[in-house]
């Protein structure tokens, strides 16, 4: 039964690898998804700021434009969060290797898919309430307001 063991332990560390290739996708992106919305907005209020473009013109164009970036940021994090979980529970299933019995090892099989079985719609709710995701956005909003009730 040590073979069995040994081919889990080659099956777990190699989704271990495809997962954390995911991951790092998924940092990426999400720090790309936020770069480009913090240099749209500078570039949209230095756009805007030799115009006659009023208050509700430039909301108009602004809020939609963060929020539409919000929502591809959330669906990357979201993603990410579901690769994460799954994840970490190859790594417990590593850990745990060492010390289960044959049967246990035996009967443990990873799904093809990780959103199989993951908890969508915590993972959803982790990424749409992530600081990380949040805050960029909202401090992009408040100083939009701030811009138009100053200028």
């Amino acid at each position: 039964m040590q073979d069995i063991k040994q081919y889990k332990k080659d099956c777990l560390l190699d989704e271990h690898r495809s997962l954390s290739a995911y991951v790092e996708q998924e940092v990426v992106a999400t720090a790309l998804c936020r770069t480009l919305a913090a240099a749209a907005w500078i570039i949209g209020m230095l756009g805007v700021a030799g115009t006659q473009a009023g208050p509700l013109s430039i909301a108009l164009v602004v809020f939609p434009g963060l929020i539409a970036l919000w929502v591809v940021d959330v669906y990357f994090s979201y993603v990410g969060v579901v690769y994460k979980v799954r994840r970490l529970g190859v790594r417990q299933m590593i850990a745990d290797l060492p010390t289960a019995s044959d049967e246990t090892v035996s009967g443990w099989a990873t799904p093809i898919n990780p959103f199989d079985g993951a908890d969508k719609k915590s993972a959803l709710r982790d990424a749409a309430l992530s600081p990380w995701v949040l805050l960029p956005y909202a401090v992009l909003e408040f100083a939009t307001l701030v811009n138009l009730l100053l200028g």
